[in-house]
């Protein structure tokens, strides 16, 4: 992992793929999020660029990764380090509109898209699996489906689990606390690095 840090602040998100050969050429760009800083002052790509049909395109996406890639810094201990004494020396309050007001109390009733990894997830403990990974497109539920998950895991057989929520920003470890206090309002708040 790296952090780009010419960007004076600017909030970074795009993920890319850049795949190029003798013949072909091929990038993808995208991020899609609609949070306060996407919307105002953040970066956020969305695009595919083919080489051979459209050159200047290409160039830029590339000569733009390339100028970002030689900015970047490796995420090390050190660096996590600092972050932590950062955050605690220097505490920020959230931007007006990042973080909504929960309006309902409980949690909701899984989509369809989110029963189906429900099921699967329960299955997969049934088969005495320890891991599972689900992969869900932005905005389609990803906390709901985790305070989902383990209010049913904690109302079984199993217990409480002890949960480690990581995000890469303190208001989705916010909104996540909040979503799970909707299943479990016994939870205790979240510990921040």
């Amino acid at each position: 992992m790296i952090e780009t840090a010419h960007l004076g602040g600017r909030s970074f998100h795009p993920k890319a793929w850049h795949i190029q050969g003798e013949d072909f050429g091929v990038a993808f760009v995208g991020s899609s999020n609609l949070s306060r800083s996407a919307l105002h002052d953040g970066v956020e790509w969305n695009l595919r660029v083919d080489r051979h049909r459209d050159r200047a395109a290409w160039d830029r996406v590339a000569s733009s990764y390339e100028r970002l890639w030689a900015s970047a810094r490796v995420i090390d201990g050190d660096w996590i380090a600092a972050y932590a004494a950062r955050v605690r020396s220097h505490p920020r309050p959230l931007p007006p509109g990042e973080v909504g007001e929960q309006a309902a109390a409980t949690l909701p009733e899984p989509t369809g898209l989110q029963r189906e990894a429900l099921d699967a997830l329960a299955a997969s403990r049934a088969e005495n699996r320890t891991r599972a990974l689900v992969v869900m497109a932005t905005g389609l539920g990803k906390t709901v489906l985790a305070a989902l998950d383990i209010v049913s895991v904690a109302s079984g057989s199993l217990g409480a689990p002890s949960l480690l929520w990581i995000a890469h920003r303190r208001e989705l470890l916010e909104q996540a606390a909040t979503t799970l206090r909707r299943g479990r309002p016994d939870c205790t708040a979240p510990a921040e690095a």
